[in-house]
């Protein structure tokens, strides 16, 4: 019986302990290959979240919830803001596992800027 208790409690656990994951964006900003800038948000799966960046470079992202192979649809904008309105200059779509290190990377064309996004799993 203290087995059969002590198997349930950690099922329990675990699941709860699922639960709380949460989806960890970094962006980072090189400028002629070395880092001119980063920033690290957490958020939630399904939520977009902005990341803001020097030279007007604005990126939105977001992670839907993990499938159960580990898997996670991730959306990726990357936005520029000059003399007039913001520009969409990029938008990327993968199916990651946030788990392993994946990331996006875009050359701003006519720059020597380049965005590196890396979503993550918080475990």
């Amino acid at each position: 019986m203290k087995a059969l208790i002590s198997l349930l409690i950690s099922v329990m656990c675990g699941s709860a302990a699922a639960d709380a994951l949460v989806p960890i964006y970094e962006a980072v900003l090189l400028k002629n290959g070395k880092v001119a800038a980063r920033e690290r948000v957490s958020g939630s799966y399904g939520t977009p979240v902005s990341l803001s960046l020097p030279e007007s470079v604005q990126v939105e992202v977001v992670a839907e919830l993990p499938a159960s192979s580990g898997m996670s649809k991730t959306n990726l904008r990357i936005w520029r803001a000059g003399a007039g309105p913001r520009t969409l200059v990029k938008q990327m779509s993968a199916e990651m596992d946030l788990r392993q290190t994946p990331s996006f990377e875009y050359q701003i064309p006519n720059s020597e800027l380049k965005v590196l996004v890396k979503p993550r799993s918080s475990r």
